[in-house]
């Protein structure tokens, strides 16, 4: 179900979005000035990691909403389109790229889609609901 909607629907125009100019994205501009105050490998790190990992859950989808929404991710954008804009994204890696700023988008594009509400609030909701989503859905 979340694949077919990550593929299908608005969400997919938010996600293009964001690979055709990633500042538009305040989890992007969230991850560089990560990067930025501790450094790369810092952040990068499995403790750089788990320090933003609060920031970047996908709300009441859970660890395994997120495992989903990564799988989804890469068949819509398989390794040699990221390569590609890879210049646009950086200093992040690829793989930063898409835990830290893709899985969130969409989640917080689904949760909009869910609730019907603004950014604002659907980050609300996806920030609020992402221990339930931790509980109820765990890898």
């Amino acid at each position: 179900m979340l694949p077919a909607r990550v593929h299908k629907s608005r969400v997919r125009k938010v996600l293009d979005g964001v690979l055709a100019d990633p500042k538009t994205s305040s989890f992007f501009i969230e991850a560089v000035e990560n990067i930025v105050k501790v450094g790369a490998r810092v952040a990068e790190s499995a403790m750089g990691q788990y320090a933003v990992f609060e920031n970047i859950q996908p709300g009441y989808y859970g660890e395994r909403g997120s495992v989903v929404l990564h799988q989804a991710l890469f068949a819509l954008y398989p390794p040699e389109v990221l390569n590609t804009a890879q210049p646009r994204y950086a200093p992040l890696s690829t793989q930063t790229f898409i835990h830290s700023v893709l899985v969130p988008e969409a989640a917080l594009a689904l949760i909009m889609q869910d609730t019907g509400s603004s950014r604002p609030d659907a980050l609300k909701t996806m920030r609020a609901s992402s221990r339930y989503g931790s509980l109820m859905f765990p890898d």
